[in-house]
């Protein structure tokens, strides 16, 4: 198949779609290498990375998922760290890499503290809940779960396509806690869905609560709703971690991109040594 274009007046000149094909594909290449470039002068000006580590940045292949995660987590490349920069809104690949760093860090003070699930859970178990049918993938969960039920399970959710909001679920207690750093209103069907998903895996059985969670204002103009949603968790499963601050939106992307980068190079240095 071919399509035609006028390149000059009166000419008729046909371009073949394997070539508009091409030169997108270019273009595309052209775009990652530039977000890979803007990545590396932030790393680069903000001293995010020792120097071992940076040469090893600067080696990576454009393409490439970022190392040091297990298989089950969906990880971006170093191109799509370019997310954390400015007050870009932050896609599922960079926040379930941060999700799991973080559950790792809390796990390691407190074994089977929390539980932090990948960002389309909650699109998972909606379908599922619709359906009356759980899939492979959530009845692997839940055999999890029976074997190990953590303190907390926590996520992260989409709200119309557009805003990440936290979730963490206290097991103990039966409770649903819900916040939002733009004060919109909570989900008023996931109580109903993790009654139904969870309601007979905890240890004690009864009826299931909301409950309000404390999430900071993201600030005027901040597309950082995915970095507060999950300050909001580790502040409420550790009250000595961080706060949020919206004046310090710009230093917490940069904390985000130096741990995400820091955990990569550490791998590629030293390849058997994953998160577990």
């Amino acid at each position: 198949m071919e399509t035609y274009t006028s390149v000059l007046p009166g000419v008729r000149h046909h371009v073949h779609f394997r070539d508009v094909r091409i030169w997108s594909n270019a273009l595309l290449v052209s775009k990652r290498i530039a977000d890979v470039q803007a990545v590396i002068d932030a790393v680069r000006s903000h001293g995010l990375l020792d120097p071992e580590d940076f040469d090893t940045l600067q080696q990576t292949p454009v393409n490439v998922p970022i190392k040091g995660f297990p298989q089950t987590v969906d990880v971006p490349d170093v191109a799509t760290l370019r997310e954390l920069l400015f007050e870009n809104w932050l896609g599922e690949r960079v926040l379930d890499a941060y999700g799991h760093l973080t559950m790792t860090t809390i796990n390691t003070k407190k074994p089977n503290t929390i539980l932090i699930l990948p960002s389309i859970f909650h699109t998972q178990l909606t379908n599922a809940y619709r359906r009356s049918q759980l899939t492979t993938a959530l009845k692997d969960l839940r055999e999890s779960l029976l074997t190990s039920l953590p303190r907390f399970i926590a996520f992260v959710f989409n709200k119309d396509l557009s805003h990440w909001a936290p979730c963490v679920i206290s097991t103990a207690g039966r409770v649903v806690h819900q916040g939002d750093s733009l004060r919109w209103d909570p989900d008023k069907k996931l109580l109903a869905m993790l009654e139904w998903f969870l309601g007979d895996i905890t240890e004690v059985q009864g009826k299931w609560v909301d409950s309000y969670l404390d999430v900071p204002y993201q600030g005027s103009g901040s597309g950082s709703c995915g970095l507060v949603a999950f300050n909001a968790i580790q502040t409420f499963v550790d009250p000595d971690a961080k706060p949020w601050f919206d004046k310090q939106a710009s230093d917490w992307r940069l904390d985000w991109m130096g741990l995400i980068l820091k955990q990569h190079c550490t791998a590629v240095r030293c390849p058997t040594v994953v998160s577990l």
